[in-house]
């Protein structure tokens, strides 16, 4: 990690995403920008969270160890993400990992001061329980499909991916997408190619488009 003293990069990344408007003065005055490299780890699971920080620039994996040795990853995060919102108000254990899967910029300030800070600022409340929300929605839905079939799974995901960014999506590295569904590459790109033989999507290299929302919403409520 690596501290960036570039005040004109900082008022950068708060203007672009209009965090004046959302963060106490306080804490708009004590954010640090810091760079972390492709690899390195922002948090390790069981760590004592002391920074809340924001992602501005990259991507990031968060993942988790289970007793038995196995990585499960949980998902990726890009910009505007929070990382340590449930941790502000409750004493919650970190039971992830979060590290860099490209170079990223994060803002951080101390927890204590962002907790003391915000918890009577409600754009700051607002803005905190907004993004809670959408954690929530991506976990309960992850959680919900735990127990179908694959083909089910790959249909509800791009079906998510859709509603954020539209019916024709980039699929950038399709190693990430096997993980966070929890299977192999190939079983992966097996699936994608049967979902273009039955005319659902069509694939063009790292383009995909849906082609037929209708049955894949019938795919992903199969059991």
């Amino acid at each position: 990690m690596k501290r960036i003293h570039d005040q004109v990069l900082k008022e950068k990344h708060l203007s672009d995403f209009k965090l004046q408007d959302k963060l106490p003065k306080e804490v708009l005055q004590a954010l640090q920008l810091k760079s972390y490299a492709k690899g390195e780890y922002i948090f390790l699971q069981d760590d004592d969270l002391e920074e809340f920080s924001l992602l501005v620039e990259g991507k990031l994996q968060i993942d988790m160890i289970h007793p038995n040795g196995k990585q499960s990853i949980i998902s990726y995060v890009e910009p505007l993400s929070v990382l340590g919102d449930l941790e502000l108000y409750e004493d919650f254990p970190r039971v992830k990992n979060v590290v860099a899967v490209e170079n990223c910029l994060l803002l951080s300030a101390p927890t204590s001061l962002v907790r003391e800070a915000g918890q009577y600022h409600p754009p700051f409340l607002r803005f905190l329980i907004n993004h809670i929300v959408m954690k929530l929605d991506v976990s309960t839905t992850k959680l919900s499909q735990t127990d179908l079939p694959f083909e089910a799974r790959l249909a509800g995901y791009l079906l998510l991916l859709s509603r954020d960014i539209g019916s024709t999506f980039m699929l950038e590295n399709r190693e990430e997408i096997a993980g966070i569904l929890g299977v192999s590459i190939r079983h992966l790109n097996r699936t994608l190619k049967d979902f273009e033989g039955q005319g659902l999507i069509a694939l063009e290299r790292k383009r995909l488009t849906l082609l037929n929302q209708e049955r894949l919403e019938e795919i992903s409520r199969a059991s």
